[in-house]
């Protein structure tokens, strides 16, 4: 488990990219933590599943990215980062919206889920199956909470600031006893 169908590393994040906490938390994953664990794993993947940010209004007009205005695209997961239009080439898949087959298919490939949810709103149901599946999950302690998913490591490891989410996923990527025991 934890490598996609070419044999490379996966690590994934489950969520509407239209509700706009799931965007920011994609957005600082991918500001402050990829470029450090792409450097110490290269090759690793982000497999991003759901619908893009601002996928449902722009469906809802009828325009795609290219018809934004000059104020820059607003399209896909990337969008407001230094990988935004280069996705593919820095390790970011979009995978949209799965079936529940393909979910599971998806998310036990991966290595890990990374949530590193910043603010809440609610319960993060999106931890459910990779929970019930044993997919290790690396998170906030945002995104713990509503759950009372313990900080002492037994279930997930938690990681509020961007150099303890990174040391936490080369753990699981690279530790194989780690990212058994969780």
């Amino acid at each position: 488990a934890g490598w996609s169908a070419g044999g490379v590393p996966c690590v994934g994040f489950v969520g509407n990219g239209v509700t706009p906490t799931n965007h920011l938390a994609i957005e600082w994953f991918l500001d402050q933590v990829w470029p450090g664990l792409r450097a110490k794993v290269p090759g690793l993947r982000l497999r991003l599943v759901g619908l893009r940010p601002d996928d449902r209004p722009k469906k809802l007009r009828g325009e795609g990215c290219a018809q934004r205005g000059s104020g820059g695209a607003r399209c896909g997961w990337a969008w407001g980062t230094r990988f935004a239009g280069r996705e593919e080439e820095s390790g970011i898949d979009s995978l949209g919206f799965l079936s529940e087959q393909d979910m599971r298919a998806e998310l036990t490939s991966w290595r890990a889920m990374v949530v590193p949810i910043l603010h809440s709103t609610g319960v993060n149901t999106k931890l459910l199956p990779a929970l019930q599946w044993g997919v290790p999950i690396v998170l906030t302690s945002v995104a713990a909470t509503p759950l009372a998913i313990p900080a002492d490591g037994s279930v997930a490891l938690i990681a509020d600031d961007d150099a303890a989410f990174e040391r936490h996923l080369c753990r699981v990527l690279l530790e194989p006893q780690v990212r058994l025991s969780l």
